[in-house]
């Protein structure tokens, strides 16, 4: 993989990782408690809310992982990186 990608995927991982974190503090919950109600391992949520694996290698977690944590913590998946910088990411719209 190139560099470039490489940190695209690095800041979408911390961006991921800190919402995460900031919506099972919000609740008070702990990293069990969501692994177990998204049906994930606690290593696996642990490693979404590092970025990283045990390895310390970038976390790379499936879509239907995601969308399960998203769901538990009420989290809506088109505005976890909504403010992203990346390159070929639509304009935002104003409406009328």
């Amino acid at each position: 993989m190139d560099s470039q990608f490489d940190e695209q995927r690095r800041r979408a991982l911390v961006a991921i990782g800190s919402t995460l974190y900031a919506a099972r503090a919000d609740r008070a919950w702990s990293q069990e408690r969501v692994a177990l109600e998204a049906g994930i391992s606690v290593i696996t949520y642990c490693a979404l809310e590092r970025g990283f694996s045990r390895g310390g290698d970038l976390a790379n977690p499936t879509l239907d992982t995601l969308l399960r944590v998203f769901a538990v913590l009420d989290i809506d998946p088109t505005a976890v990186t909504a403010g992203s910088d990346h390159p070929t990411s639509a304009p935002s719209r104003q409406e009328n």
